[in-house]
């Protein structure tokens, strides 16, 4: 994990970027890839930005992206040290899936926050 402590407009944040691997099913086999992730949060602990940049999405294709970045953009308004959701569309019995890679990456960065 690697934090960033940036100002914008002279209001601090610190961004957490965070990357991980997992597996995802391709309907023809279990592959792995990465994600990246970022969030930003305010100096009282509230997470006011969230970011995957594609170019580092490297896990399931199709729709899967979108529904991801969705997934991670439900975590605005909530504290950092709150409950993250819980993952929608995994583990199944053939891949973590996306969002559950990404809830993963959020608890790593409540270790570090």
């Amino acid at each position: 994990i690697t934090t960033y402590e940036i100002s914008v407009d002279a209001t601090p944040y610190t961004v957490y970027m965070a990357t991980d691997s997992g597996t995802y099913y391709d309907f023809t086999s279990v592959s792995e890839g990465q994600i990246t992730i970022l969030i930003a949060v305010d100096a009282d602990g509230v997470i006011t930005h969230t970011y995957i940049p594609e170019s580092l999405y490297e896990h399931s294709g199709g729709n899967f992206y979108s529904a991801t970045a969705t997934f991670l953009k439900g975590v605005i308004g909530l504290n950092i040290l709150d409950d993250m959701p819980d993952s929608q569309t995994g583990p199944t019995s053939n891949s973590e899936g996306s969002q559950h890679l990404v809830n993963r990456l959020l608890k790593d960065i409540q270790e570090v926050a």
